[in-house]
């Protein structure tokens, strides 16, 4: 004779709570986009940090500085050195004189070599920067990484000179990436269509 079935309900089990779905935010395509936005990080701080100079700097856009600087740094270095640093400088004081034409000189010259030293990052130990970010494993789990990167560094010479040379973190993301019409419809439509197509949705590249 069989024992009868029990009747005891089982005890529902307890979900662990929703998880990311691996798919696009766990692919690569996010990390590169978070430490190419880590690149920026640098210019914006020099905005923060400038009510800590000493006199009266908060007319100067140091942002827009600190992109003339790493253009003219790129287009007046060569593939054997660099460009010259005062020459830098020099090239980069218009500019700055020209957001405040009735301050001396001497100050549009100080904002120059200020800003050239933090995108060197002039005290710090390594001259780099780190920025801490997150992404999605393909089990859906969050990881932290570092990213170390330069913007400018200073390269030895002939005879012991010092020449300035922009990184590749720099022309990537603050000379070629940014230079874009952030409010064209059509290049948003064509990345749109190109991310798809690179994670796999063909079927909605097609509606797109």
């Amino acid at each position: 004779m069989t024992s009868p079935a029990t009747t005891e309900s089982v005890p529902p089990q307890l979900s662990a709570g929703p998880r990311p779905a691996p798919g696009p935010a766990a692919d690569e395509g996010l990390a590169r986009r978070l430490r190419a936005l880590a690149c920026t990080a640098p210019l914006h701080d020099l905005d923060v940090r400038k009510a800590n100079l000493a006199g009266e700097y908060s007319t100067y856009g140091m942002a827009e500085v600190a992109l003339s600087a790493i253009d003219l740094v790129t287009l007046n270095m060569d593939f054997d050195t660099g460009a010259d640093h005062d020459d830098i400088v020099a090239r980069l004081v218009p500019r700055i004189a020209a957001q405040a034409p009735h301050r001396p000189t001497a100050q549009h010259e100080r904002v120059a070599r200020w800003v050239l030293e933090n995108l060197i990052n002039v005290g710090s130990v390594d001259r780099g920067f780190r920025a801490v970010y997150g992404t999605f494993a393909t089990d859906g789990s969050y990881v932290r990484r570092d990213y170390d990167f330069k913007l400018i560094e200073e390269v030895p010479g002939y005879g012991g000179s010092v020449y300035l040379r922009t990184t590749d973190e720099a022309v990537n993301v603050l000379v070629g990436a940014l230079d874009t019409d952030v409010t064209s419809a059509q290049i948003a439509a064509e990345v749109k269509l190109e991310v798809l197509i690179s994670r796999g949705r063909l079927a909605d590249a097609q509606r797109a």
